[in-house]
């Protein structure tokens, strides 16, 4: 091994650890990109999970002023159907007394 064919063979590692480093700075840069990547789906995760929560409890408070509002919706129902009942009898009443004067 002469001289000069020392000096290849270290021109060649020379080169070879230089194209290393750059690989390795690239594989540096590719992982914290991906780091950055799984962090920001982290936080869409949470939001979505957060916003999932609010479109169920809104959901639920929907379900409830629906049922609150049939409740309410029978209820009159049964008033109406009472007070019709009554002026029915009332009708009755009057008919009865006024046949009752003459």
């Amino acid at each position: 091994p002469n001289k000069e064919m020392l000096l290849l063979q270290l021109n060649q590692l020379m080169e070879q650890a230089a194209g290393d480093a750059e690989t390795m700075e690239l594989y540096k840069q590719k992982l914290a990109e991906l780091d950055a990547s799984r962090r920001a789906n982290a936080q869409l995760e949470a939001a979505l999970d957060a916003e999932r929560g609010r479109a169920n409890t809104a959901e639920r408070q929907l379900a409830t002023v629906a049922e609150d509002a049939e409740g309410a919706t029978k209820m009159l129902g049964d008033q109406l159907r009472a007070a019709l009942r009554d002026k029915a009898a009332l009708e009755r009443q009057l008919e009865s007394t006024s046949e009752n004067l003459e």
